[in-house]
């Protein structure tokens, strides 16, 4: 756990929908107020993706870290198959583990979707978390584990974060920084500079910017001059919406 786990949107959701027969069952635990420790591979969902034909960007786990030491090693064969037999739709993996890549992440089937350079073209993207400075070095090894195509989620962004160095040396593959503001019950601000600083250095990278959300927490009197909601996405009066090439949105 970092400061940017503070106000999870996941654990509230577990709360929510973590009584018995619900979708999350067991992943939350009521009397100690907060999550259960328990991690559940929903295997009846695996197939799904096989019986869209039209692409569709597939986040895989919003839920989920899929670098929690609790992920068995099968299960990511699994999904590496169903990714490998779905080349039509594009994945998104997130994970705060950056570190523990390699450990799931290594098969004869993901080396051809992923490690074997002359592969071309993948369906398939790692990205890791990251909500302050501290916690840059998450990108190193992101970049250093995952050969393949990479984005950034800089949410929630609690304090200012460069990328400028990352974005020099990356040798191009993190494709897409993603930025937005917390939200929900105690949900900290994002100061308005703190959101433009990573969109001029992921535009200078000639690399896609997403602007997600300013969060709960923004002053009414920015959200009034911009016309915007209580979790409106434009910065500056203008919606960054960036996609990176035809397959992380």
């Amino acid at each position: 756990a970092s400061l940017g786990c503070n106000h999870c949107y996941a654990e509230t959701i577990a709360k929510r929908f973590g009584k018995s027969g619900q979708v999350f069952e067991g992943a939350y635990d009521y009397q100690a107020d907060g999550w259960s420790g328990d991690v559940t591979f929903h295997e009846h969902k695996l197939l799904e993706p096989t019986k869209v034909k039209m692409p569709q960007l597939i986040f895989a786990n919003s839920m989920s870290d899929i670098c929690h030491p609790k992920v068995q090693r099968y299960w990511v064969d699994q999904m590496v198959d169903v990714i490998a037999a779905t080349p039509q739709h594009f994945y998104l993996f997130l994970t705060k583990r950056p570190n523990r890549i390699r450990r799931y992440w290594t098969s004869s089937c993901l080396d051809a979707l992923i490690f074997d350079a002359t592969f071309g073209e993948n369906n398939i993207a790692m990205g890791t978390s990251i909500e302050s400075n501290d916690y840059l070095w998450r990108a190193d090894k992101l970049l250093e584990q995952w050969p393949g195509d990479c984005f950034l989620s800089i949410e929630p962004l609690i304090e200012s974060v460069t990328l400028r160095e990352i974005l020099k040396h990356d040798g191009g593959r993190i494709k897409q920084v993603i930025v937005g503001g917390e939200s929900g019950k105690g949900s900290r601000p994002m100061a308005e500079d703190w959101a433009r600083q990573l969109r001029d250095e992921t535009k200078e990278a000639g690399r896609a910017f997403f602007f997600k959300q300013w969060g709960d927490q923004m002053g009414d009197a920015y959200r009034k001059r911009e016309g915007l909601g209580p979790i409106g996405r434009n910065l500056d009066g203008r919606a960054h919406g960036g996609k990176a090439r035809r397959h992380v949105a």
